[in-house]
């Protein structure tokens, strides 16, 4: 047999040194190896997903949920006092401004996406492209803890009710998102409802692509129900406290007037109603 030379065997020494060097970086030697190959283009590959997911202007969830991204700004909430059918709770008009964005359901939540959550429907008006009905703002509630719980690393919550009013102004400022014509191919009211709901996004959508925000179904808000406070608020979150929620946009079942963008009504956070639903807000991982 050939002897090695020393400079062989110290090869063949080093290179053993080596391999139990690489073993400890990791009790996993196929994780260890990940980490160690080709670095520089895993971290390209994370930060261009990121910027792909932070300009993401419409996302869909695994029950086919639509979000539109609303961008962070600034709006006057509530009506000047010379607005046709303002009512005293609107006042005092003030500066509210969102310093962050979020993502705003496209449409009101179906029967069909409330029944894949809450194994229940317990609309009046059935079909499962319609509005989810007779839900009170607990059961609203109940529905977005189970999706988040549901969907890992999304938050589901209401919208604020300044969330709510910014994204269905879309950026107007008139009393009704789609300005001073007829309301009717925008929003499903009274004078046009023929006493029922109607599937969702069969209306026109505001500026912003958000349909039904006006009519169909009132859309519950997160805050309780309290008069505005004076001066300029920053993400507001309303009162701490109070008796009833706030809910928003009018419904089927009456007149158009209670479709104004800052129209306000409220309800005992228990209680049902066959013209009451919501719309949800998903915070998603790259937005935290």
């Amino acid at each position: 047999m050939k002897q090695l030379s020393r400079s062989s065997n110290r090869m063949i020494v080093w290179l053993f040194v080596l391999l139990l060097s690489g073993c400890s970086l990791s009790k996993n030697p196929d994780k260890g190896l990940k980490i160690e190959e080709r670095p520089e283009e895993k971290t390209t590959e994370k930060k261009a997903t990121a910027v792909t997911d932070a300009n993401r202007e419409v996302m869909t969830n695994s029950i086919g949920m639509q979000f539109k991204r609303i961008p962070e700004g600034s709006f006057l909430m509530g009506s000047p006092m010379d607005e046709k059918d303002r009512e005293d709770d609107e006042n005092p008009q003030h500066k509210v401004t969102l310093t962050q964005p979020f993502y705003l359901g496209v449409y009101e939540v179906t029967q069909e996406q409330y029944e894949k959550v809450m194994g229940v429907n317990p609309s009046e008006f059935k079909g499962a492209k319609l509005p989810v009905e007779r839900v009170s703002w607990d059961d609203a509630q109940d529905f977005c803890k189970k999706l988040s719980k549901r969907e890992e690393n999304m938050i589901y919550r209401l919208p604020t009710e300044a969330e709510w009013e910014y994204a269905c102004r879309a950026g107007t400022k008139d009393a009704y998102y789609w300005g001073n014509h007829s309301w009717g191919r925008h929003a499903w009211c009274k004078e046009n409802g023929e006493g029922k709901t109607h599937e969702v996004g069969t209306r026109q959508p505001n500026a912003w692509g958000l349909y039904d925000m006006g009519g169909n179904v009132w859309e519950w808000c997160a805050d309780w129900y309290a008069a505005y406070p004076a001066g300029e608020q920053e993400d507001p979150k309303g009162a701490a406290t109070g008796l009833r929620r706030v809910f928003r946009g009018g419904s089927w079942i009456i007149a158009p007037k209670y479709c104004r963008s800052a129209n306000r009504s409220c309800l005992m956070p228990g209680v049902n109603y066959n013209s009451a639903g919501f719309r949800v807000v998903v915070i998603p991982p790259w937005l935290l």
